[in-house]
């Protein structure tokens, strides 16, 4: 009797039932060398996320039921690495990626599970290492939105009740394919949330955007055109996701320079630097600005590139500002 109990237990507390595991209460502090939460409510402390409209806390993926977040873990956060069962996150091993010793740029093979959890919506961003900024810098294997989050997805949201309905001041969202813009950082990352990811750190958005090799934009060397990235020569407005294939990663990524810029988890600033490799990024812990990336519509072909990378305050909602969503894998 004793032993079927204590399975019954083992087994809720793997799907998330556990409310000493997934359940945080607001008057907990983040620890000190942890960063607090990008996502909406700041009653959620790193790496817990608010998974409804009650700004209750668990995973990305996971749904309030009974006082308690259940349901499987679909995103894991910076840091982690999803549990081959696929049943939680663990912490990033001390020896998942190498060490200071004759590190290399270079890309890690991606593994059957970590495919086969990408849906056809998102691209698989194998884990990597490169050199960025004068120091070492590794991320684990994550999945992105192959687009930017458009009109209709946000739409979906808001009849959940998880997204606001957006103000439009220069109508730039009446089609459903348009990419949703006028944004906070924290109804950004609610939707994320919502649809069982996150926002992508700064260097995730990097290595989608500019792979191991450093290239200037997703599609190589050459200076952006109309062809290539939707910038201020090609329109008014932001335009349909997807409307310059010409312009994709290698791995299928589209629309990373131009259309709308995108917010990322981090805020701006630099960390300190670290000895060896710095793995999984995550920028300050502190500040009210946070980092969007790759231009937008009102960007010049001259200045449209994969190093492109503007403070905003996280309170601010702008018409060329929107943002993708990934997925720790």
């Amino acid at each position: 009797m004793f032993r079927s109990s204590g399975l019954l237990l083992m087994s809720l507390c793997l799907l998330g039932g556990c409310r000493s595991a997934w359940s945080q209460p607001s008057d907990v502090a983040a620890p000190a060398d942890r960063p607090v939460a990008a996502e909406a409510s700041n009653r959620c402390r790193f790496p817990l996320v608010a998974i409804d409209r009650g700004d209750h806390c668990g995973r990305p993926g996971q749904r309030w039921i009974a006082g308690a977040a259940t349901s499987l873990v679909s995103s894991c956060q910076p840091g982690e690495s999803m549990r081959a069962d696929g049943l939680g996150c663990d912490p990033r091993g001390a020896n998942d990626r190498p060490d200071d010793a004759g590190v290399t740029s270079r890309w890690e093979p991606a593994n059957p599970a970590q495919r086969a959890r990408v849906g056809a919506t998102m691209a698989l961003i194998p884990a990597a290492t490169w050199r960025a900024n004068g120091r070492w810098v590794s991320v684990g294997a994550f999945a992105i939105d192959r687009t930017e989050v458009t009109v209709g997805a946000w739409r979906r949201c808001v009849a959940a009740g998880m997204c606001p309905v957006l103000s439009d001041p220069l109508s730039a969202m009446t089609r459903d394919a348009s990419p949703v813009v006028n944004v906070t950082h924290a109804q950004a990352a609610r939707h994320c949330t919502f649809a069982g990811s996150r926002l992508p750190t700064d260097a995730e958005w990097s290595l989608a955007a500019r792979g191991v090799e450093g290239h200037w934009s997703p599609w190589g060397s050459r200076a952006a055109s109309c062809t290539l990235a939707h910038t201020s020569g090609c329109g008014d407005n932001a335009t349909t996701v997807g409307s310059t294939p010409a312009g994709a990663s290698s791995q299928g990524v589209l629309d990373l320079v131009g259309n709308v810029a995108e917010w990322v988890l981090d805020r701006e600033g630099t960390t300190p630097p670290v000895a060896g490799v710095d793995r999984d990024p995550t920028g300050p812990v502190t500040g009210e600005a946070r980092w969007v990336r790759g231009g937008s519509f009102r960007t010049r072909d001259g200045d449209a590139d994969g190093l492109l990378r503007e403070a905003v305050d996280a309170r601010e909602a702008r018409v060329d500002v929107g943002f993708r969503c990934a997925r720790g894998l």
